[in-house]
C-alpha cells in the first residue's frame, strides 16, 4: 500500500468514528472563509489524492422514507462520506413539519443540512396539523324560532363553520365536528347567543324565539263553540294542535272529526297551529259563552277575557250592575284617566292620596248582544266621593286592547257616577261598535263632564246610535258629549221599542170601542180613549205567513208628559207552522189564534201612567225568503276539463213559513276548470254569495273490474251456517282500473252479498262487490248432517300424535256424513276424556258452530303419543319423574332422536343405587327408532330409571351409547315390567358393574328378544353384557362385537338362549343368522336365538338384526 493511499484510509476511519460515531449523521462545520466543499451526486473531491490510479472512495446511498402530508428530498440521492448534503421538507397545506422530527439515522438534522457518514442513510420527517387559532361561523339561514313549532334542535340549514390556522390556511369543518350551547325553546327570547365550541375555540351567532303573531288573513278558519261543550271541527290527517305558547291541546280524531275537550283550550281565544303530514295551517277558536239570564250576565266579571254571546232580551228589574273592568286613574297632583290603560298604584301615593289612584282591570273578551235589548238596570256609584274608583263609571268600565263590545241596545239604563262617566266605558282601548242607546237611558254626573259613549277613546268606535242628548249633575241638565255622531232626538224618526202586545179580531175592537165611558179624539189617527186607555189605529202592518214583526211604534209625546211604556199585554207577534194541523198560527203568551194568508188582526200596545194605548192593524202576507244556504263541502273537487255544472252547487232557499226550495246559484265565480289547483270560489245567487274552495284534479281512474286470487281458508258450509272473513283468510282482492292499475283492496263484511246460507247448493255464489265492480268465489253449501261415518284408513291400526296436541284425523280415518258429503276433519272428535291407550267411543263431528252429528255405533281405537325431538322426550321425562303421580299409557317413537351435544333427561326417576317412587308403568314401544348418541353422565343411569310393574319397552333401537360411570345400563336400571326386541347398537366405556340392558331386573323383570351390537368397557371390573343383577326372567337374547365374556354378573333368577356372536357374517361372508318360519335363527352349540320377522329385519349390506319400522 502506498503512503498516501494509508494516510486516506487513516483519514477516512477517523471521520467515521470521531465524525459520525454511532448516529453517522453530524452538522456540517460552520465555514467562514471562502474555501468550500462542492458535493454533487457523483463525485467528491480529495485534496489527499494525486494519482487516478488510486481506488476511489465509496459512495453511501441515502434513502428518504415515506411521509404523510408533506414531502422530503434531498439535493443528491448518493454521496461520499465527509459531503455535505442538503434537506427539504415541504409540508402539505395547513401541515407544518414537527419540532425535531427531520433525522438522519435518528439524529436531528439541524438547519436542512447534514455530513455524510462513512454508510447508507435513511432520512425520516413527521409533519402535523398546524395549530387553529381561531374559528368562524356563518349563522344558519333560520334565525328566529315560533313557540308553536315546538323546535327541539338548530336548523342548522346554511351554517358553516371554518378554521384558521397559525400560518394563514384555513378549512372547512364539519358540524359534526362541533358542539353548541343550549337554546331554550319553550321561551321567548329574541336576542339568545349561541356559542360554537371546537376544541377550546369559540364563536357566536345569534337567534330568537318568539310567539307567532297570526293575523285575521293568515287564518285558515274561525270556529266558534259553546264553551259548555266540546270543540268540534272538521279536517283530515291531523297529527298535532299547538297554541302559539307552544303548549300541545290533546284531542281525538275519528273519521275526519276532530274533538278537544272544553278543558283542554287555556284561553277564550285561541289560535291554534294545525300540524298535518302536508304542512300546517292556523286556525281561531272561540270559546263562548251564552247569556240567557241577569245572572249569566253579571257572571262576565268573573272572567273579563271571554267570548260573552247574548242568547234573549234580559230585563234587570232595576237591578244594579258591578261595572265590568277598573278604570286605570293616575295621580299626579290631581287624577285623571290613564289614556296608557295602566293606572298609577295607591300603594306608590302617599297615605292621604291612596283613593286618589287605582291601577287599570281591562275587560279583554268580546260580548256580543246579538241584536237584543239590555233594560232596565243601573250602574256607576250609589254616593258622589271624590274617589278613584267613581271616574269613569261606566258599564264596561274599563274595555283593554282586544276587547270588544257590540250589537246590544241599551234601555232604561240609568248610570250615576262621578267624573268623566259614560254609557258603555270610561276608557276604550278596544273596540265600540253597532250600539243603540235609547232614549230612556239617563246619566248623572257628580262632578261633571260626562260622556255618551266612552270618556276617553285610544280604540275604535263606530254605528253607535245615540238619543240621548244631555246629562244632569248637580248644577243641572247639561249637554252630553259624544265619540260617534251627535244622533240626538229627532221627532220624525222612528224608535225602536220593547213594548209587548197583545192580539185581537177586528170585531173585539169595536165592540170595546162602542162602551161608555169612550171617546173620540180628533187629531192623532183614529183614536179612542176613557179614563185608563188611549186607544189609537194609525198604521197598519204586514207579516208574511210564518215570519215575524218589527213593530217601529211612536208614542207621540203630546198625548201625555214623561209617557213609560209598562209591559202588558203579550211578548211579541211571532208565526210557526203546526206540521201536525198542517196551519199556520199566530202565538202569543194569552191565546194562539190559526191564521193564513190574507188574515187581518188587530193588536194592541199599552202604556204605564199616561194609561194609553195604540192599536194597530196587522196583515198576514205571503211567505218571504228568509235567507239561502249552501249545505254543500267546503271543499270540493273538480276533474279538469269537466265543463262547470250548477247543478253540482245547489243551494236552498228559506222561507218564513218553514218551507224550502232548491237552486242553482246564478253564477260560479273564479273556477278555472284547466287549472290544476285549489282555486277559491263565490256561488252567487241574488244578492247572496258563498265562498268555497274547489280543488281542479285530474280524473281519478275508476275500478272496472275484481280480481280474486289465492285459496280460501273455508269454502265448505252448511245450511243454517254462518260465513266470516277469517272464512276469506287467504283470498287477496284486486281492483283494476280503467287506466290498466292494479291496487289490492281489504275484503270487508260490507262487500258480501251474503254471510248466511238457507239452502244446499253445491255451487253457491258469493258475490263479492267494490266501488260498481264485482266479482264472485264459488262455495260449497251441504244439508245439515244427521249422522256421521268414519273408518280408519287402510294400513292405519293405531293414532299416534304428540301429547297435548290436537290430532289430525285426516291421517288416520276417511269420514263422510249421511248425505255423502265430506266433512271437516278439524271439527271432528272422538270419545270423551283422555285419548291414550285403547279407547272405545263415537266420533262427533261439529258444524255451523254448535250443531253435532255423529257415528251410529262406538268402535275402539288404540291411541298413542309419539315422540319425535329432544324436546318432546325430556317432557316426557320430566313427566315419568314425578313420584306422586306414576305414568302409565302408550308411548312411541315417531322419529330417530339425535341427543349429540343436546341435553338429555332420564326417565322414570332419578339415577340412584335404590329404587325410587318414580316409575314408569305404561308401553313405550321404538316402533322400529333409534335414541341416538346419549352419553349417561350419571353413576346408576340409564335410559329408564325405573320400569314398574306392568310397563313395557319394547322395539326401542339405542344407537351408539357412552358411559364412563359405574353401575349404568342402556335402557333400564331398575326393572320390575318387561323389555323386549329392542337393540343396542354400540354402549361404550362402560365403568365397574355396568350392564348392556338391565342393571336390576327384579324378581318381576322379564327381558327377551333383545341384540346388542357392540358393547365396551372403560373398567373392566364387573361388567356384564346383558343384565349386572338378575333376579326374574331373561331369554332369548344375542350380542355380537364384544370382548366382555360375562352374560349375567349375578344370577339368581332363570336365564335362558343367551348366545355371543363374534360377528354378523362367517369367514364366507355369508350371514350367521339363518331365515324360516317367520323368524331370524342364530345357533351355535347347543344354543340358539330366534327373532320374529315381525319386529325385525336383515340389513343387506352387512347382515345385521336391524328393527323393523312403523308397524304400528
Amino acid at each position: 500500500m502506498k503512503k498516501h493511499g494509508l494516510v486516506a484510509l487513516l483519514a477516512a476511519l477517523m471521520f467515521t468514528s470521531v465524525g459520525c460515531g454511532l448516529a453517522a449523521c453530524t452538522k456540517p462545520a460552520d465555514t467562514s472563509t471562502d474555501s468550500t466543499t462542492s458535493v454533487d451526486s457523483g463525485s467528491s473531491t480529495d485534496s489527499g489524492s494525486s494519482s487516478g490510479s488510486e481506488t476511489p472512495a465509496a459512495e453511501y446511498q441515502i434513502t428518504v422514507s415515506a411521509t404523510e402530508h408533506g414531502t422530503v428530498t434531498t439535493n443528491v440521492s448518493k454521496a461520499k462520506a465527509g459531503a455535505e448534503i442538503t434537506v427539504t421538507a415541504t409540508p402539505e397545506a395547513n401541515y407544518v413539519l414537527r419540532s425535531g422530527s427531520l433525522k438522519c439515522n435518528g439524529t436531528e438534522i439541524e438547519d436542512g443540512k447534514f455530513v455524510m457518514p462513512a454508510e447508507n442513510v435513511t432520512i425520516t420527517a413527521e409533519f402535523v396539523e398546524d395549530s387553529i387559532t381561531a374559528i368562524e361561523v356563518t349563522a344558519p339561514d333560520k334565525d328566529t324560532y315560533y313557540l308553536d313549532e315546538e323546535a327541539s334542535s338548530l336548523d342548522l340549514t346554511g351554517f358553516e363553520v371554518i378554521a384558521r390556522y397559525a400560518g394563514g390556511g384555513m378549512k372547512a369543518l364539519e358540524t359534526k365536528d362541533v358542539t353548541f350551547s343550549d337554546v331554550d325553546f319553550t321561551a321567548v327570547n329574541d336576542n339568545i347567543t349561541v356559542t360554537v365550541t371546537y376544541g377550546t375555540l369559540t364563536d357566536t351567532f345569534q337567534v330568537g324565539v318568539r310567539k307567532r303573531d297570526v293575523a285575521e288573513k293568515d287564518l285558515a278558519n274561525t270556529y266558534r263553540f259553546d264553551k259548555a261543550a266540546n270543540l268540534k271541527f272538521e279536517d283530515t290527517g291531523v297529527t298535532k294542535l299547538v297554541t302559539l305558547e307552544g303548549e300541545s291541546v290533546a284531542f281525538t280524531a275519528n273519521g275526519g272529526k276532530i274533538v278537544v275537550a272544553k278543558e283542554a283550550l287555556p284561553y277564550a281565544q285561541t289560535i291554534l297551529r294545525v300540524n298535518k303530514a302536508d304542512g300546517h295551517r292556523f286556525i281561531k277558536v272561540i270559546a263562548e259563552t251564552h247569556i240567557k239570564t241577569v245572572e249569566d250576565f253579571k257572571a262576565i266579571r268573573d272572567d273579563l277575557g271571554g267570548c260573552y254571546v247574548l242568547d234573549a232580551s234580559l230585563n234587570f228589574e232595576g237591578a244594579y250592575i258591578q261595572p265590568f273592568g277598573t278604570v286605570p286613574v293616575k295621580y299626579e297632583g290631581g287624577s285623571m284617566i290613564d289614556s296608557a290603560g295602566i293606572g298609577t298604584s295607591p300603594d306608590a301615593l302617599a297615605e292621604g292620596d291612596k283613593l286618589k289612584a287605582q291601577l287599570g282591570v281591562p275587560f279583554t273578551g268580546t260580548f256580543d248582544g246579538n241584536g237584543y235589548v239590555l233594560y232596565n238596570f243601573k250602574s256607576g256609584c250609589d254616593e258622589g266621593m271624590w274617589h278613584a274608583v267613581n271616574y269613569g263609571r261606566s258599564l264596561f268600565g274599563y274595555i283593554g286592547a282586544g276587547g270588544t263590545v257590540k250589537n246590544v241596545t241599551l234601555r232604561g239604563y240609568k248610570l250615576e257616577g262621578g267624573q268623566d262617566s259614560a254609557f258603555i266605558a270610561g276608557l276604550n282601548l278596544g273596540t265600540v261598535e253597532n250600539i243603540v242607546i235609547d232614549e230612556e237611558n239617563t246619566i248623572f254626573s257628580h262632578y261633571g263632564r260626562a260622556n255618551a259613549i266612552v270618556s276617553v277613546n285610544g280604540g275604535t268606535v263606530s254605528n253607535v246610535v245615540c238619543y240621548v242628548s244631555d246629562f244632569t249633575d248637580r248644577d243641572g241638565t247639561k249637554q252630553l258629549k259624544m265619540i260617534a255622531p251627535d244622533h240626538s232626538k229627532n221627532e220624525d224618526a222612528a224608535k225602536e221599542t220593547a213594548t209587548r202586545g197583545y192580539i185581537a179580531p177586528e170585531a173585539e175592537l169595536t165592540d170595546l170601542t162602542a162602551l161608555d165611558g169612550w171617546k173620540y179624539i180628533e187629531g192623532v189617527g183614529t183614536v179612542y180613549t176613557n179614563q185608563y186607555y188611549v186607544i189609537s189605529r194609525a198604521e197598519k202592518f204586514e207579516i208574511p205567513l210564518g215570519g215575524t214583526l218589527d213593530l217601529n211604534l211612536w208614542f207621540d209625546s203630546s198625548m201625555s208628559e214623561n209617557v213609560e211604556i209598562s209591559v202588558w199585554g203579550n211578548a211579541e207577534v211571532l208565526s210557526g207552522w203546526n206540521g201536525e194541523r198542517h196551519t199556520h198560527y199566530l202565538h202569543f203568551g194569552d191565546g194562539t189564534l190559526a191564521t193564513e194568508v190574507g188574515a187581518t188582526f188587530t193588536v194592541g200596545f199599552g202604556t204605564g201612567s199616561g194609561r194609553y194605548s195604540q192599536w194597530v192593524t196587522v196583515a198576514v202576507t205571503a211567505p218571504v225568503l228568509t235567507g239561502v244556504t249552501y249545505d254543500g263541502e267546503a271543499n270540493v273537487e273538480w276533474y279538469k276539463g269537466v265543463a262547470v255544472d250548477k247543478s253540482q252547487f245547489m243551494l236552498t232557499e228559506h222561507y218564513s213559513d218553514g218551507t224550502t226550495k232548491s237552486v242553482q246559484p246564478d253564477e260560479i265565480e273564479g273556477l278555472d276548470v284547466e287549472s290544476l289547483s285549489a282555486q277559491q270560489v263565490k256561488l252567487v245567487y241574488g244578492t247572496y254569495s258563498f265562498d268555497i274552495t274547489v280543488t281542479v284534479v285530474e280524473k281519478v281512474a275508476a275500478v272496472a273490474s275484481l280480481e280474486l286470487t289465492g285459496t280460501a281458508k273455508n269454502t265448505v258450509f252448511y245450511v243454517g251456517g254462518t260465513l266470516t272473513l277469517a272464512d276469506l283468510a287467504g283470498l287477496t282482492l284486486t281492483a283494476v282500473y280503467d287506466d290498466g292499475s292494479r291496487l289490492p283492496v281489504a275484503l270487508t263484511a260490507e262487500m258480501l252479498d251474503k254471510t248466511t246460507f238457507t239452502e244446499a247448493d253445491a255451487a253457491a255464489r258469493l258475490t263479492i262487490s267494490y266501488e260498481g265492480a264485482a266479482t264472485t268465489l264459488t262455495l260449497t253449501v251441504y244439508a245439515a248432517p244427521t249422522s256421521i261415518t268414519v273408518a280408519l284408513k287402510e294400513g292405519v291400526s293405531s293414532v299416534v300424535y304428540p301429547e297435548g296436541e290436537v290430532i289430525d284425523w285426516s291421517q288416520f280415518v276417511t269420514a263422510a256424513d249421511n248425505n255423502g258429503n265430506p266433512v271437516k276433519f278439524e271439527n271432528l272428535t272422538f270419545g270423551s276424556g283422555t285419548l291414550n291407550g285403547p279407547v272405545t267411543g263415537k266420533f262427533v263431528y261439529t258444524f255451523n258452530g254448535n250443531q253435532t252429528a255423529e257415528t251410529a255405533a262406538e268402535t275402539e281405537i288404540s291411541f298413542w303419543y309419539g315422540i319425535g325431538t329432544v324436546d318432546q322426550w325430556n317432557n316426557f321425562a320430566a313427566k315419568t319423574n314425578d313420584a306422586e303421580n306414576p305414568v302409565t299409557g302408550y308411548y312411541t317413537l315417531t322419529a330417530d332422536i339425535e341427543f349429540s351435544g343436546l341435553t338429555f333427561v332420564p326417565a322414570a326417576g332419578t339415577p340412584a343405587e335404590t329404587v325410587g317412587s318414580a316409575e314408569f308403568a305404561g308401553i313405550f314401544d321404538g316402533n322400529g327408532y333409534q335414541l341416538k348418541h346419549i352419553t349417561l353422565g350419571a353413576h346408576n343411569s340409564a335410559v329408564f330409571i325405573k320400569l314398574g310393574g306392568g310397563g313395557i319397552v319394547r322395539n326401542v333401537g339405542f344407537y351408539k351409547f357412552e358411559t364412563k360411570k359405574s353401575a349404568c345400563a342402556a335402557i333400564v336400571k331398575h326393572n320390575y315390567g318387561t323389555v323386549e326386541n329392542c337393540l343396542v347398537t354400540g354402549f361404550y366405556n362402560m365403568s365397574g358393574y355396568g350392564a348392556g340392558l338391565v342393571s336390576n331386573n327384579t324378581q318381576w323383570g322379564v327381558v327377551r328378544n333383545c341384540v346388542i351390537d357392540k358393547i365396551s368397557y372403560d373398567s373392566a371390573t364387573n361388567n356384564s353384557i346383558f343384565i349386572n343383577e338378575n333376579a326374574g326372567k331373561v331369554e332369548n337374547c344375542l350380542v355380537v362385537n364384544t370382548k366382555i365374556d360375562t352374560m349375567i354378573r349375578k344370577d339368581t333368577g332363570t336365564s335362558s338362549n343367551l348366545v355371543k356372536a363374534d360377528a354378523w357374517k362367517t369367514a364366507e361372508g355369508t350371514s350367521i343368522l339363518t331365515y324360516a318360519n317367520n323368524a331370524y335363527t342364530y345357533t351355535t352349540g347347543d344354543a340358539s336365538v330366534t327373532f320374529a320377522d315381525s319386529a325385525w329385519s336383515l340389513d343387506e349390506t352387512t347382515s345385521a338384526l336391524k328393527l323393523v319400522k312403523e308397524y304400528l
